[in-house]
This record gives structure tokens, C-alpha cells and sequence, in this order.
């Protein structure tokens, strides 16, 4: 299979489809993972310590939100990208 060499804006190579389900039940549970299963290690890990550090008051809340919202929408760039090279190869 020749290399198809797609990029998503934070420069993460698109090999396939990423569920925008997986990514947002994962950050529900665990804020910050679904940024890392949609491609963002740095992202994820930093959400993630800044929600367990600031738990305990109202802003690990942002936190939370923020990082379901993120990998939703990084998710949906992904699969984005995903089916316009394949509608290419159509």
C-alpha cells in the first residue's frame, strides 16, 4: 500500500478512521485520554494533570469539558481528512 502522506493540523499522520465515541466515553472517565487515543500525547497528558491537580475546585471541571470537547473535534478532523483521501482514490 503506497504511503498517502496525510496530516492533521497538529502535524499527526492519518492512517484511518478514529471514533469520536471511543474519544469522548475515554475523556469522560479519564480527562485528557481521548486527546491521546485522537493523537496528542502532550495535550492529553497535560489536561489530564491539570484536572487531577485541580480537582478539587471548579476549574478541573474546565478541564474536563475542554478535553472531551478537543478530542471530539480532533477526531472528526481526522476522519475528515481520512474520507476525503479515500473519495480521492474512488
Amino acid at each position: 500500500m503506497a504511503e498517502n502522506n496525510l496530516t492533521t493540523s497538529w502535524g499527526k499522520p492519518v492512517t484511518g478512521e478514529k471514533s469520536t465515541f471511543i474519544a469522548l466515553l475515554l475523556s469522560f472517565f479519564l480527562p485528557g485520554v481521548g486527546i491521546i487515543y485522537a493523537g496528542r500525547v502532550g495535550l492529553g497528558v497535560v489536561i489530564l494533570i491539570l484536572t487531577v491537580l485541580l480537582a478539587a475546585v471548579f476549574v478541573g471541571i474546565i478541564f474536563w469539558i475542554y478535553g472531551m470537547y478537543k478530542a471530539y473535534k480532533m477526531c472528526v478532523e481526522n476522519n475528515r481528512i481520512w474520507a476525503d483521501y479515500l473519495a480521492s482514490r474512488a
